[in-house]
C-alpha cells in the first residue's frame, strides 16, 4: 500500500502542467493521469511497477532520441551517467532483469544511423582501420546468428528472443564506438562526457563502499551490485591518468582524483579482494598508465619484483585468491566440456547464447546442468567460432593501435591524459575478458544488467576515434601536412612522378 501511495504521489507533478498548456494538452494529461490512477488500483503492485518502468523507458528513449538529433553528446552523457549511477532496472518477462542502458544505447545508435543515412552523409564516415574492424566484427556476428538457427544438438539451442538479445548486445556495443566517434566533435564535449562519468562514478563508488549509504541511497541506484568489473577499471584508469598527465588541472583537483583512484584501489584489494575481477583488471590498467609515464622505472620495478612475487606466490594466492580456487577448478572443467561443443562448429560457432542450452548434454563434475564459460574469449569462440574470435582480436588490436597513434598527436593537457586513460582502461578491459563476460555480457550470466558497465569501454574508445578525427580534420593539421608535401615535392620531385 505504501508503494501505491508513492506512485500516486508522483503524478502530482502533472498538476502544474495543467495550468500552462492548451485545452487539448489539458485533456490529454488528464486522460493519462486517469489511466495511471486506474492502473494503480486495478493492477498488482509488481505488475504496475513493471508497467511504469517500461513507460519510463519509452519516455527516456523518445527524449534521448530527440536530444541526440540536436546535441549528440547529451545522449551519450545520459547513457553513461544513468548506467553508472541511476539505471532503470526492473524484472521483465520470466523474471529476466532488464535495464535502461541497453535499449537507450540502441536508440542512440539507431538515431545516429538514421540521421547519417537520411542526410546522405555516408561518405563522411571514417575510413580508418578500426572502423573496418568494427564493421567486420558486426558482420561476422550476424552470420553467426544465422548459423545459430541450425540445431547443432538434439536438445536445441536458446530461445530466439535470447539469441536476439545477445546479438543486440554484440552489435550495439560495436556500433556505440562508431556513434561516439562520429558525433563527438570537440574536446569540450569529450570533457563533459568524461567529468560527468567521474562525478557519477564517485557517487556510485561511495554508495558501494559506505554501508549506511547502501541502506539509504542504494535503492535509488537500482541494484548497486550490478555494477561490474569494467566500472572499477575505467573509473580508476580515467581518474589516475588525468591526475598524473593533466597538469593543467588545479593541484586540489589532481589530489582529489588521486584520492578517487586510491578509493577504487582500496575497494578492489581489500573490500572485494576475493573477487579477482575487481582488482586484477584495475591493476593491469594502472600498470599500463605507469608504463606510459615512467617506462624505464616501471619495467625495472617489474623485473625486480618478479622474484619476490614468485617467492610469495603461495601467500598471495592464499590471501587474495583463496576463494577463487574452486572457481578456477570449475572453469578448467567447463573448458573441457565446452571444447566438445566447439568441435561441432569450430569455424563460425553455434550462434549467440545457444551453447548455454547445449551444455546440459555433457556432464560437468558428474552433473548434467547448464553453465557458461565466465570468459569472453571462450564465449566468442563458442558462439562465433574461430572467425568470430579472430574478428574480435583484430578489433582489439586496431583499438590499441588507434590509441597508440592518438597519444603521439594529442595535445598536452586533457586530450593526452584522456588517451592515456583509455589505454589503461582498454588494457584492463582486455584482461577482464579472461575473468568474465565483462566486455560483451553473456545473456545468461552478466546479461542485460552487465551492459551498464561494459558500455564504458565502447564509449571511451569511441572518444579516441573522435579525437583522432578532430586532429586529422583540424585546419592547422591539414595545412601542416600540405606544407610537408610541398617541401617533399620540392626536394624530391621525381618521387611524385
Amino acid at each position: 500500500m505504501r508503494s501505491r501511495f508513492l506512485i500516486l504521489a508522483s503524478f502530482s507533478a502533472l498538476v502544474p502542467l495543467l495550468f500552462q498548456n492548451s485545452r487539448a494538452d489539458w485533456v490529454a494529461l488528464t486522460g493519462a493521469a486517469a489511466i495511471a490512477l486506474l492502473a494503480a488500483f486495478a493492477l498488482p503492485v509488481d505488475a504496475y511497477l513493471a508497467l511504469a518502468a517500461m513507460a519510463l523507458l519509452a519516455v527516456i528513449a523518445v527524449l534521448a532520441t530527440a536530444v541526440q538529433l540536436d546535441h549528440a553528446v547529451a545522449g551519450f552523457a545520459l547513457l553513461v551517467t544513468s548506467g553508472v549511477a541511476f539505471p532503470v532496472e526492473f524484472s521483465g518477462v520470466k523474471g529476466v532483469m532488464m535495464s535502461s542502458s541497453l535499449p537507450l544505447a540502441g536508440f542512440l545508435c539507431a538515431a545516429w544511423l538514421v540521421r547519417t543515412v537520411s542526410a546522405g552523409s555516408l561518405a563522411v564516415l571514417d575510413r580508418s582501420r578500426v572502423v573496418w574492424a568494427v564493421v567486420t566484427f558486426m558482420a561476422v556476428m550476424l552470420v553467426a546468428f544465422g548459423t545459430g538457427q541450425f540445431p547443432w544438438f538434439p536438445s536445441g539451442g536458446a530461445p530466439v528472443p535470447a539469441q536476439l538479445v545477445e546479438l543486440g548486445i554484440m552489435l550495439i556495443s560495436a556500433c556505440l564506438l562508431l556513434a561516439v566517434g562520429h558525433q563527438v566533435t570537440s574536446v569540450r564535449q569529450l570533457k563533459v562526457l568524461t567529468w560527468l562519468f567521474v562525478a557519477a562514478g564517485v557517487f556510485a563508488c561511495l554508495v558501494q563502499m559506505v554501508p549506511s549509504l547502501i541502506m539509504t541511497v542504494g535503492p535509488m541506484t537500482s541494484r548497486p551490485s550490478s555494477i561490474g568489473s569494467l566500472f572499477w577499471t575505467w573509473l580508476g584508469a580515467i581518474t589516475f591518468a588525468q591526475a598524473i598527465f593533466n597538469r593543467r588541472l588545479a593541484p586540489a583537483v589532481r589530489v582529489f582524483l588521486l584520492l578517487v583512484t586510491a578509493a577504487v584501489f582500496y575497494h578492489g584489494f581489500f573490500s572485494a579482494r576475493a573477487w579477482a575481477s575487481g582488482w586484477v583488471p584495475l591493476l593491469a590498467a594502472l600498470a599500463a598508465i605507469l608504463l606510459v609515464k615512467l617506462p624505464r622505472l616501471s619495467i625495472s620495478a617489474a623485473v625486480l619484483a618478479m622474484p619476490v612475487f614468485i617467492l610469495l606466490s603461495s601467500h598471495v594466492s592464499s590471501v587474495w585468491l583463496a576463494e577463487e580456487e574452486y572457481s578456477l577448478a570449475t572453469r578448467q572443467e567447463a573448458l573441457r566440456v565446452l571444447w566438445t561443443i566447439i568441435e561441432r562448429s569450430p569455424v563460425i560457432g553455434t550462434g549467440p547464447a545457444n551453447y548455454y542450452y547445449y551444455t546440459e548434454n555433457f556432464p560437468i563434475l558428474g552433473y548434467y546442468v547448464r553453465f557458461f564459460s565466465h570468459n569472453n574469449y571462450e564465449d566468442l569462440l563458442i558462439q562465433a567460432g574461430v572467425i568470430g574470435l579472430l574478428a574480435f582480436c583484430w578489433l582489439a588490436f586496431e583499438m590499441l593501435r588507434m590509441v597508440a597513434r592518438a597519444y603521439g598527436r594529442a595535445p598536452v593537457g586533457f586530450p593526452r591524459a584522456y588517451v592515456v586513460g583509455v589505454f589503461g582502461g582498454l588494457t584492463g578491459s582486455l584482461v577482464a575478458g579472461m575473468l568474465g563476460d565483462w566486455i560483451i555480457p553473456f545473456y545468461y550470466n552478466a546479461g542485460i544488467l552487465g551492459f551498464r558497465s561494459s558500455l564504458l569501454l565502447w564509449v571511451f574508445v569511441g572518444g579516441v576515434l573522435a579525437l583522432n578525427r578532430m586532429q586529422f580534420n583540424a585546419p592547422d593539421v591539414q595545412a601542416a601536412a600540405a606544407d610537408q608535401d610541398f617541401l617533399a615535392f620540392e626536394s624530391h620531385p621525381r618521387a611524385f612522378r
